[in-house]
């Protein structure tokens, strides 16, 4: 008869306990760092030129954030470029 994980587990005593504990903490370090580094990588160079224009434009220097949008291409660039 064929061993089951189980049997495989409890025969390997508290050892196994042990792995088990530290591959599930290892399986959530993993992931924390996944998706810290990906949240990292989210914001394209696009992205933080708009933002910094919207800081501008906040700040009413509204030629200053023109120049820095017309480095971004995209709809949305064009259009906060020429709005009010």
């Amino acid at each position: 008869m064929p061993l089951s994980f189980l049997d495989y587990f409890e025969r390997g005593g508290p050892v196994m306990y042990v792995m088990l504990t530290l591959s599930i903490y290892g399986v959530a370090v993993n992931h924390v760092q996944e998706s810290i580094s990906s949240g990292m990588r989210a914001c394209s160079p696009a992205m933080h030129l708009s933002i910094r224009a919207v800081h501008e434009i906040r700040g009413g220097d509204i030629n200053k954030a023109s120049r820095t949008l017309s480095r971004v291409k995209g709809p949305i660039a064009r259009i906060m470029r020429v709005a009010p």
